[in-house]
């Protein structure tokens, strides 16, 4: 759930009117209120358009849009289950910058 208080206060801190802001959201002012208040959740493009308009930096936008149990969890997980996407056993990376993901040989079908 986003911290709807944080976000409002960072909406007003900027300035912006809440009409102004459910206009560029793409919102209507009564949808954005019923996000602002915690009766419905912002979609991720809405987290990300807002994020972009307030000017968030990356922590104060994870602020606002993951809860602490998400973070909790996040923090706790294992490493390895947060993979490196430049982790040589994963990948190879071609000349042109790209990666290709490596594929482990499949057995043959062997049907009855």
């Amino acid at each position: 759930m986003a911290n709807t208080e944080l976000i409002g206060e960072y909406i007003r801190s900027r300035g912006y009117k809440l009409s102004f802001v459910a206009q560029m959201l793409d919102l209507s002012p009564s949808a954005l209120h019923h996000k602002l208040v915690g009766d419905t959740q912002f979609k991720l493009d809405e987290a990300a358009k807002l994020s972009t308009m307030l000017g968030l930096t990356m922590v104060e936008r994870d602020a606002c849009f993951f809860d602490e149990a998400y973070w909790v969890e996040y923090t706790t997980h294992p490493r390895m289950e947060r993979r490196d996407p430049c982790d040589s056993s994963t990948a190879q990376v071609h000349h042109g910058g790209t990666a290709a993901v490596r594929q482990t040989p499949l057995a043959p079908h062997r049907g009855k």
